[in-house]
């Protein structure tokens, strides 16, 4: 789990969802898989909602976007 600045925004699981046009759930299944970064639980619960940085998630997208 990475820390998130106090000054960045944070973005739920649909904005994420849509940020990437993907189902909700494809974000849930790519978080367990490690595959998207910059995500965070709001709680030390295992069921407290996943956020996300929205400058790492915008970063990652860049970096992706940019792969060949």
């Amino acid at each position: 789990v990475q820390p998130t600045p106090m000054d960045d925004e944070i973005l739920t699981v649909d904005e994420v969802a849509t940020l990437l046009q993907l189902h909700p759930q494809s974000v849930y299944e790519k978080v367990e898989r490690n595959e998207l970064p910059g995500w965070f639980r709001l709680g030390d619960a295992v069921k407290s909602p996943i956020s996300f940085s929205k400058r790492v998630i915008m970063e990652w997208i860049q970096k992706e976007a940019s792969r060949p």
